[in-house]
């Protein structure tokens, strides 16, 4: 996964949020927390379970 895309339609306004995932993770909590808000607002549950399998694959790359 290279890139991670959150969109959201709201009445008034439309618009992304694109991550470039390798550059973003890992980060600080801060940084997480926010993003992992938008996504549970804005993403499907498939979506969200493709993220979660490719940050646990990172982090089992992470501790070997």
């Amino acid at each position: 996964m290279k890139k991670f895309r959150i969109e959201w339609h709201e009445k008034t306004t439309d618009g992304y949020l694109e991550l470039i995932v390798d550059r973003f993770f890992p980060c600080i909590a801060e940084k997480s927390k926010k993003i992992f808000k938008l996504v549970a607002m804005y993403c499907s549950d498939e979506t969200i379970d493709e993220l979660q399998e490719y940050l646990e694959q990172k982090k089992s790359g992470y501790r070997m």
